[in-house]
């Protein structure tokens, strides 16, 4: 009897083993999901001057931006800059727009719409929502399609920007990836 209750005992390590990894697995994963059934993204840029376009912009200037998808309505965002010269960050932002090419802006940060006054220096977050999306009929983006910008993130066809009176066009940029 205890030979085979010593065999056993291998046999149910593992099984319960595996029962609570399997246990961990299915309770994580519906968690990870947000409203919606879509999955929590994490996106990011890092900004400098000589990604700018047409012409790099000769800065120290650099930043980071941070962007979790938390369900198809709700994104959360956190833009962090430093060493602006030419005057503080006026207004910051998200273009639609590949690597090398400028875009229309469609989604603020700081400066502009309802989102606050860009700080000097340090960081900026908030929550991005439908309502913080531009119409851009030329590139079918309607008023409000969180969905249709997550597309052109996912494709690598965005960038992050922060522009000041130096350089109002754009003194440091970053395009955004992730997914």
């Amino acid at each position: 009897m205890t030979r085979r209750i010593r065999a056993l005992v291998p046999c149910v390590s593992l099984s319960l083993v595996l029962a609570s990894l399997l246990a961990l697995v299915v309770g994580v994963l519906p968690g990870s999901a947000g409203e919606g059934g879509i999955a929590v993204q994490r996106f990011s840029a890092a900004l400098v001057g000589a990604e700018e376009t047409p012409a790099p912009v000769e800065t120290g200037a650099t930043g980071e931006l941070e962007i979790t998808v938390v369900d198809a309505n709700t994104w959360l965002y956190t833009l962090s800059y430093r060493g602006f010269e030419g005057g503080d960050p006026l207004f910051a932002h998200i273009h639609i727009g590949p690597r090398g090419a400028s875009g229309p802006v469609v989604i603020p940060f700081c400066g502009a719409g309802s989102k606050p006054a860009c700080p000097p220096a340090g960081s900026v977050s908030g929550t991005i929502t439908a309502a913080d999306v531009t119409a851009l009929p030329d590139l079918g983006v309607a008023a409000g399609d969180l969905n249709r910008v997550l597309n052109e993130m996912r494709a690598g066809n965005t960038y992050a920007n922060a522009h000041n009176p130096q350089n109002p066009g754009g003194h440091i940029r970053g395009q955004i990836s992730g997914g």
